[in-house]
């Protein structure tokens, strides 16, 4: 028989009696819950009497428990639960009645040794920062969601330009835009809360979208990107659009009569280079087809299609290239094994130079930076580096775990057995690889039997 600690019970005790039997009703719910546990027997005396009185917990046997108890009573409530450890058991029902007692507040519940957290949390042994990169930069290759919904939204953006039979785009155009740049209208109370956000995001898209303009009905003369300058407004200032006689909300076609350009500036003191450079282009007309919208895809590479690839990997943020990369991860490796090699590289495991700072005193202190180096650099076969690195991996795996073992005491394996297990565990990888008979790798069983014959 367990008795539940004397902290425990004074927690209990200081809930007000008036909640006491809506805290039982929340462990009989918690009961039904958990069919198959210990015993738990909760006998309150009355729905206001202290909720502590009577509890205990018990190891026994169901059928001992009714010989000992011959007319157990009808309140008593039989809670099973998978109890590894006392205290995580202590710390579930102080959870469950602090829940049902409904109190404003749980830190007024100070139990000396029993954490309200259920679960004990740490800290991460990788930052999400660092998971967040490509494999080649030392990552997982995980996107972040924000990173995700920014290529989300730029995707709309472009659909704004180039999808003007969709009924959204055709009701943003009639009743958002109304015939304006989406670049120069305002951020007001119109539309919705995405709209909104969509706006905000127009310095980032503009960077992506240019035009080639074409027959120039299509692009506005003063805020699209149609002759690699960026916003012409921008260079000019509000007053440009007096000094080249070109109307705010004007498209290219409206600065073209009878297929030369209509522009001021031949006499004007203002903006010759703008004249110069615009008189270079060549004119619009009907003829040429329709304006061309480009999406950027590269550093000076556009093409008049969207790439949520490409465009995630222009807008995330960027790290060095590990020259380890193809040592963790290549299409032989087994995963489990890939992520515990990854921990080692980024020194996240518990090994015993980190320990040490812990505080525990370890006998060596290996340096492997060289051994990474070589299996990472290594001028052998294409079939020798990947057995190479088959082995490496294998080897980090099983000593791992083999450590693990001996240091939690649930198993001792010596040198010779941890060699044949991972000589059996590259040999199954290479099995399950099943290539055909013309595969360049064909032979890499039979390179695996030489060298270590």
């Amino acid at each position: 028989m367990w008795n539940l600690p004397s902290e425990f019970i004074t927690s209990l005790q200081s809930l007000a009696p008036a909640h006491a039997h809506d805290a039982a009703t929340s462990l009989t719910r918690f009961a039904k819950s958990l069919p198959e546990l210990p015993r738990l027997q909760l006998q309150p005396s009355s729905p206001s009497s202290s909720l502590a009185h009577g509890l205990s917990i018990s190891r026994g046997r169901a059928h001992s428990r009714r010989r000992d108890h011959p007319s157990p009573r009808p309140d008593a409530i039989d809670v099973r639960s998978h109890v590894h450890d006392l205290s995580i058991s202590r710390a579930i029902l102080l959870q469950v009645v602090l829940s049902g007692a409904r109190v404003p507040s749980s830190s007024s519940f100070a139990v000396v040794g029993i954490s309200l957290a259920v679960v004990r949390t740490h800290k991460a042994k990788v930052a999400w920062e660092d998971l967040c990169y490509p494999k080649e930069e030392g990552g997982l290759g995980i996107r972040k969601l924000r990173d995700s919904s920014t290529v989300f939204a730029l995707n709309l953006i472009w659909r704004l330009f180039t999808q003007a039979r969709s009924l959204w785009v055709s009701w943003i155009q009639e009743y958002l835009l109304r015939q304006n740049s989406f670049w120069d209208i305002k951020e007001d109370n119109k539309g919705s809360w995405m709209w909104r956000k969509i706006l905000k995001l127009r310095p980032l898209a503009y960077q992506f979208i240019r035009f080639e303009a074409r027959d120039g009905n299509t692009a506005f003369f003063w805020f699209d990107d149609w002759l690699q300058m960026g916003r012409l407004i921008d260079i000019t200032g509000p007053v440009g659009t007096c000094h080249l006689g070109i109307a705010r909300n004007a498209r290219l076609k409206g600065a073209v009569l009878h297929s030369r350009w209509n522009i001021r500036g031949l006499r004007n003191r203002y903006f010759h280079a703008l004249y110069d450079r615009i008189q270079t282009e060549p004119v619009p007309n009907d003829c040429s087809g329709n304006d061309v919208i480009l999406w950027k895809h590269d550093d000076d590479t556009y093409r008049p299609c969207f790439s949520s690839r490409r465009t995630w990997d222009q807008i995330r943020s960027r790290k060095a290239t590990a020259f380890w990369s193809k040592t963790v991860w290549f299409t032989q490796g087994v995963p489990r094994f890939s992520f515990i090699v990854w921990l080692a590289v980024l020194n996240r495991l518990s090994t015993g130079d980190r320990m040490r700072v812990w505080g525990l005193q370890q006998g060596t202190d290996p340096n492997w930076m060289c051994t990474l180096q070589f299996v990472s650099t290594n001028s052998l076969c294409n079939m020798d580096k990947i057995l190479l690195k088959m082995v490496f991996q294998s080897c980090i795996y099983h000593l791992w775990r083999e450590r693990n073992e001996r240091r939690h005491h649930t198993g001792f394996r010596t040198v010779d057995q941890v060699y044949q297990i991972i000589d059996k565990s590259i040999r199954n990888r290479i099995t399950s690889l099943r290539y055909r008979v013309n595969h360049k790798l064909a032979g890499i069983m039979q390179r695996w039997f030489a060298v270590t014959a």
